[in-house]
């Protein structure tokens, strides 16, 4: 597997991400909160687009739970 990318989203505290090839042009990204929660995108698209999508998820998740609070 090959690790293309880590990020910290400064919108997004406590979130941290990865993008990996699982494998040849196969891509996942994966976002992990501080409880262990994880969300993740896979694709054959470029790496940067499938952590967008990923992020993109993320912050509905995020926004879901803060409107139910």
């Amino acid at each position: 597997m090959n690790h293309k990318d880590f990020k910290r989203d400064e919108k997004l505290a406590g979130w941290s991400f990865t993008v990996e090839e699982t494998c040849r042009g196969v891509w996942e990204a994966t976002g992990e909160d501080r409880s262990g929660s994880t969300v993740s995108r896979t694709g054959t698209t470029d790496p940067q687009i499938i952590l967008e999508e990923c992020i993109s998820n993320v912050r509905a998740l995020e926004f879901e739970r803060n409107s139910k609070s």
